[in-house]
């Protein structure tokens, strides 16, 4: 991942690698509203 500034609109330089080891699509939970989901598109991402 590349850490990124919404001052300056730009990535800082800084860098870290880790692996995914889970993604949870929220199209295919009931859990959040359908108007949410189909604005913002959430994502629950496991990292180790």
């Amino acid at each position: 991942m590349r850490e990124w500034n919404p001052v300056s609109q730009e990535h800082t330089g800084r860098v870290i690698e880790k692996r995914v080891t889970y993604v949870l699509k929220t199209k295919d939970v009931k859990f959040w509203p359908c108007e949410n989901v189909e604005k913002y598109w959430f994502q629950a991402i496991s990292f180790r």
